[in-house]
Protein backbone atom coordinates (compact mmCIF):
# COMPACT_ATOMS: atom_id res chain seq x y z
CA UNK A 1 0.00 0.00 0.00
CA UNK A 2 2.79 2.58 -0.80
CA UNK A 3 0.95 4.07 -3.46
CA UNK A 4 -2.17 5.12 -0.01
CA UNK A 5 -0.81 7.90 0.98
CA UNK A 6 -3.74 8.58 2.91
CA UNK A 7 -3.36 9.21 7.10
CA UNK A 8 -3.13 6.24 8.86
CA UNK A 9 -4.07 4.52 5.51
CA UNK A 10 -7.61 5.71 5.49
CA UNK A 11 -8.23 4.79 2.05
CA UNK A 12 -7.31 1.05 3.03
CA UNK A 13 -9.45 1.36 5.98
CA UNK A 14 -12.08 2.85 4.13
CA UNK A 15 -12.12 -0.64 1.12
CA UNK A 16 -11.65 -3.22 3.49
CA UNK A 17 -14.61 -1.84 6.11
CA UNK A 18 -16.98 -1.58 2.49
CA UNK A 19 -15.86 -5.58 1.90
CA UNK A 20 -17.62 -6.59 5.43
CA UNK A 21 -14.45 -8.96 5.76
CA UNK A 22 -14.13 -11.51 8.54
CA UNK A 23 -11.21 -12.94 8.13
CA UNK A 24 -8.15 -11.29 5.74
CA UNK A 25 -4.88 -12.53 4.45
CA UNK A 26 -2.17 -10.31 3.15
CA UNK A 27 0.78 -10.54 1.27
CA UNK A 28 3.99 -8.08 1.21
CA UNK A 29 2.76 -6.64 4.81
CA UNK A 30 6.50 -4.96 4.57
CA UNK A 31 7.56 -2.97 7.33
CA UNK A 32 4.41 -3.88 9.19
CA UNK A 33 5.86 -4.95 13.09
CA UNK A 34 3.22 -7.01 15.00
CA UNK A 35 1.92 -3.95 17.24
CA UNK A 36 1.41 -1.63 14.14
CA UNK A 37 -0.63 -4.51 12.47
CA UNK A 38 -2.43 -4.55 15.95
CA UNK A 39 -3.71 -0.96 15.21
CA UNK A 40 -4.37 -1.06 11.59
CA UNK A 41 -6.51 -4.47 11.61
CA UNK A 42 -8.52 -2.59 14.31
CA UNK A 43 -9.43 0.51 12.86
CA UNK A 44 -11.42 -2.36 10.39
CA UNK A 45 -13.60 -4.05 13.19
CA UNK A 46 -10.43 -6.93 13.32
CA UNK A 47 -9.03 -7.25 17.02
CA UNK A 48 -6.95 -10.64 15.99
CA UNK A 49 -3.89 -10.25 13.83
CA UNK A 50 -0.82 -12.59 13.14
CA UNK A 51 1.76 -11.94 11.41
CA UNK A 52 4.97 -13.97 10.17
CA UNK A 53 7.76 -11.56 10.39
CA UNK A 54 8.73 -8.28 11.09
CA UNK A 55 11.67 -8.46 7.86
CA UNK A 56 11.10 -8.77 4.82
CA UNK A 57 8.28 -10.25 2.97
CA UNK A 58 5.75 -11.02 5.47
CA UNK A 59 2.39 -12.19 5.37
CA UNK A 60 -0.35 -11.77 7.64
CA UNK A 61 -3.97 -12.56 8.89
CA UNK A 62 -6.51 -10.16 10.46
CA UNK A 63 -9.55 -11.43 11.91
CA UNK A 64 -13.10 -10.51 13.76
CA UNK A 65 -12.55 -13.73 15.54
CA UNK A 66 -9.96 -15.41 17.16
CA UNK A 67 -7.03 -16.60 15.75
CA UNK A 68 -6.23 -20.11 17.42
CA UNK A 69 -3.44 -22.26 16.92
CA UNK A 70 -1.31 -20.08 15.37
CA UNK A 71 2.09 -21.45 13.67
CA UNK A 72 4.68 -19.79 12.09
CA UNK A 73 6.63 -21.57 9.30
CA UNK A 74 9.51 -19.37 8.50
CA UNK A 75 12.29 -21.66 6.97
CA UNK A 76 12.57 -23.00 4.69
CA UNK A 77 10.49 -20.40 3.31
CA UNK A 78 11.49 -17.69 1.22
CA UNK A 79 9.20 -15.69 2.94
CA UNK A 80 7.20 -17.71 5.27
CA UNK A 81 3.80 -18.54 6.13
CA UNK A 82 1.11 -18.74 8.73
CA UNK A 83 -1.28 -21.83 9.98
CA UNK A 84 -4.47 -21.03 12.30
CA UNK A 85 -7.61 -21.71 13.00
CA UNK A 86 -10.05 -18.82 12.86
CA UNK A 87 -13.91 -19.87 13.31
CA UNK A 88 -13.58 -23.58 12.42
CA UNK A 89 -12.04 -23.34 9.16
CA UNK A 90 -7.79 -24.40 8.97
CA UNK A 91 -5.83 -21.67 7.46
CA UNK A 92 -2.87 -21.37 5.65
CA UNK A 93 -1.70 -18.08 4.25
CA UNK A 94 1.80 -18.18 2.27
CA UNK A 95 3.49 -16.67 -0.36
CA UNK A 96 5.88 -18.81 -2.62
CA UNK A 97 8.92 -18.00 -3.68
CA UNK A 98 9.25 -15.88 -6.70
CA UNK A 99 12.55 -16.64 -8.55
CA UNK A 100 12.70 -20.19 -8.68
CA UNK A 101 10.20 -23.39 -9.78
CA UNK A 102 12.36 -26.01 -7.71
CA UNK A 103 12.29 -23.27 -4.04
CA UNK A 104 8.50 -22.76 -4.77
CA UNK A 105 8.48 -27.10 -5.06
CA UNK A 106 10.27 -27.37 -1.88
CA UNK A 107 8.15 -24.93 0.07
CA UNK A 108 4.88 -26.60 -1.18
CA UNK A 109 6.18 -29.86 0.20
CA UNK A 110 7.16 -28.29 3.36
CA UNK A 111 3.33 -27.13 3.95
CA UNK A 112 1.67 -30.05 2.69
CA UNK A 113 4.07 -32.20 5.25
CA UNK A 114 2.64 -29.73 8.21
CA UNK A 115 -0.93 -30.28 6.99
CA UNK A 116 -0.48 -34.06 6.69
CA UNK A 117 0.97 -34.07 10.25
CA UNK A 118 -1.71 -31.99 11.18
CA UNK A 119 -4.49 -34.28 9.98
CA UNK A 120 -2.89 -37.53 11.50
CA UNK A 121 -3.36 -36.13 14.96
CA UNK A 122 -6.89 -33.96 14.83
CA UNK A 123 -8.69 -35.71 11.81
CA UNK A 124 -10.25 -32.39 10.48
CA UNK A 125 -10.81 -31.09 7.33
CA UNK A 126 -12.06 -27.05 6.79
CA UNK A 127 -8.67 -26.27 5.16
CA UNK A 128 -8.43 -23.02 3.32
CA UNK A 129 -4.79 -22.49 1.61
CA UNK A 130 -4.58 -18.62 0.12
CA UNK A 131 -2.17 -16.70 -1.08
CA UNK A 132 0.27 -15.46 -3.82
CA UNK A 133 1.93 -18.71 -5.34
CA UNK A 134 3.89 -17.16 -7.74
CA UNK A 135 2.73 -20.02 -10.09
CA UNK A 136 0.74 -21.13 -12.81
CA UNK A 137 -2.18 -23.91 -12.48
CA UNK A 138 -2.13 -26.40 -15.30
CA UNK A 139 -6.02 -25.73 -15.28
CA UNK A 140 -5.22 -21.77 -17.01
CA UNK A 141 -2.56 -24.09 -19.49
CA UNK A 142 -4.71 -22.53 -22.72
CA UNK A 143 -3.90 -19.10 -21.36
CA UNK A 144 -0.27 -19.18 -21.55
CA UNK A 145 -0.01 -21.19 -24.87
CA UNK A 146 1.17 -17.91 -27.00
CA UNK A 147 4.17 -18.27 -24.98
CA UNK A 148 4.41 -14.56 -24.90
CA UNK A 149 4.90 -15.07 -20.81
CA UNK A 150 7.41 -18.17 -21.38
CA UNK A 151 9.23 -15.58 -23.57
CA UNK A 152 9.49 -12.94 -21.10
CA UNK A 153 10.59 -15.18 -18.14
CA UNK A 154 13.68 -16.38 -20.55
CA UNK A 155 14.12 -12.60 -20.92
CA UNK A 156 14.22 -11.91 -17.82
CA UNK A 157 16.56 -14.63 -16.80
CA UNK A 158 18.95 -13.54 -19.20
CA UNK A 159 19.40 -10.60 -17.21
CA UNK A 160 19.09 -11.93 -13.98
CA UNK A 161 20.52 -15.66 -13.45
CA UNK A 162 19.45 -16.50 -10.10
CA UNK A 163 15.93 -16.43 -11.67
CA UNK A 164 14.97 -19.96 -12.38
CA UNK A 165 11.05 -19.89 -13.36
CA UNK A 166 11.04 -22.17 -16.13
CA UNK A 167 11.55 -25.95 -16.20
CA UNK A 168 13.13 -27.23 -18.92
CA UNK A 169 12.83 -24.03 -20.88
CA UNK A 170 8.74 -24.05 -20.10
CA UNK A 171 6.56 -22.95 -17.71
CA UNK A 172 6.34 -25.16 -14.15
CA UNK A 173 2.64 -26.78 -13.66
CA UNK A 174 3.85 -28.83 -10.83
CA UNK A 175 2.79 -26.78 -7.68
CA UNK A 176 -1.14 -26.74 -9.00
CA UNK A 177 -0.66 -30.41 -10.49
CA UNK A 178 0.15 -31.45 -6.85
CA UNK A 179 -2.54 -29.57 -4.77
CA UNK A 180 -5.36 -30.79 -7.36
CA UNK A 181 -3.98 -34.25 -7.62
CA UNK A 182 -4.28 -34.29 -3.98
CA UNK A 183 -8.10 -33.38 -4.11
CA UNK A 184 -7.90 -29.52 -3.28
CA UNK A 185 -10.66 -27.33 -5.00
CA UNK A 186 -9.50 -24.35 -6.71
CA UNK A 187 -12.22 -22.08 -6.02
CA UNK A 188 -11.66 -19.38 -8.18
CA UNK A 189 -12.16 -22.31 -10.97
CA UNK A 190 -15.77 -23.03 -9.47
CA UNK A 191 -17.38 -20.14 -10.50
CA UNK A 192 -14.94 -19.22 -13.22
CA UNK A 193 -14.21 -22.26 -15.79
CA UNK A 194 -12.90 -20.16 -18.36
CA UNK A 195 -9.49 -18.59 -17.60
CA UNK A 196 -9.93 -15.15 -15.37
CA UNK A 197 -6.10 -13.07 -14.55
CA UNK A 198 -5.12 -11.65 -10.33
CA UNK A 199 -2.24 -9.88 -12.25
CA UNK A 200 -1.73 -7.09 -13.33
CA UNK A 201 -3.85 -4.59 -11.88
CA UNK A 202 -4.78 -1.28 -14.34
CA UNK A 203 -1.73 0.76 -12.62
CA UNK A 204 0.81 -1.64 -13.33
CA UNK A 205 0.41 -2.26 -16.89
CA UNK A 206 0.59 -0.05 -19.99
CA UNK A 207 -2.27 0.91 -21.83
CA UNK A 208 0.20 1.32 -25.16
CA UNK A 209 0.52 -2.61 -25.57
CA UNK A 210 -1.76 -5.69 -24.88
CA UNK A 211 -1.09 -7.00 -21.22
CA UNK A 212 -0.13 -10.28 -20.47
CA UNK A 213 -2.97 -12.05 -17.91
CA UNK A 214 -1.58 -13.76 -15.19
CA UNK A 215 -3.44 -15.80 -12.32
CA UNK A 216 -0.72 -15.76 -9.40
CA UNK A 217 -3.11 -15.72 -6.76
CA UNK A 218 -5.38 -18.58 -5.63
CA UNK A 219 -7.55 -19.89 -2.57
CA UNK A 220 -7.32 -23.68 -2.35
CA UNK A 221 -10.29 -25.59 -0.13
CA UNK A 222 -10.44 -29.11 1.14
CA UNK A 223 -13.06 -30.95 -0.68
CA UNK A 224 -15.83 -30.96 2.15
CA UNK A 225 -15.80 -26.92 1.57
CA UNK A 226 -16.81 -26.64 -1.87
CA UNK A 227 -20.50 -27.09 -1.20
CA UNK A 228 -20.55 -24.21 1.01
CA UNK A 229 -19.20 -22.29 -1.18
CA UNK A 230 -21.33 -19.13 -2.15
CA UNK A 231 -19.89 -16.97 -4.30
CA UNK A 232 -15.88 -16.11 -5.02
CA UNK A 233 -14.53 -13.83 -7.46
CA UNK A 234 -11.57 -11.32 -7.99
CA UNK A 235 -12.36 -7.96 -6.48
CA UNK A 236 -11.42 -5.27 -9.60
CA UNK A 237 -12.48 -1.67 -8.20
CA UNK A 238 -11.14 1.82 -8.36
CA UNK A 239 -9.00 0.84 -5.23
CA UNK A 240 -7.56 -2.20 -6.40
CA UNK A 241 -6.64 -1.14 -9.80
CA UNK A 242 -4.48 1.25 -8.35
CA UNK A 243 -3.01 0.52 -5.07
CA UNK A 244 -2.09 -2.99 -5.77
CA UNK A 245 -0.35 -5.11 -8.62
CA UNK A 246 -2.53 -7.91 -7.81
CA UNK A 247 -6.45 -8.33 -7.45
CA UNK A 248 -7.85 -9.81 -4.44
CA UNK A 249 -9.94 -12.95 -4.10
CA UNK A 250 -12.97 -12.27 -2.19
CA UNK A 251 -14.27 -16.18 -1.33
CA UNK A 252 -18.18 -16.35 0.83
CA UNK A 253 -18.78 -19.15 2.60
CA UNK A 254 -21.87 -20.64 3.90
Amino acid sequence: MAADTSPDKRKFIEWVLAQNTDILALQEANRFTQASLNRLAQTYEHPYTLLSKETGYPVAITSRYPIERPQIILKPLTHGCLFAEVAGYRIVVLHLDPFSYKKRQDELSHVLSTIEKENRFSEKENWILMGDFNSFSPIDRTAYTDNRYRNRILEQSLDNPHRNNLNAGEIDYSIHRRLLDKGYIDALKTKYPDFTHTYPTQRFYSEKEEPIWIRYDYIYLSADLQTKIVTVDPIRDPFTEYYSDHYPIQLILK
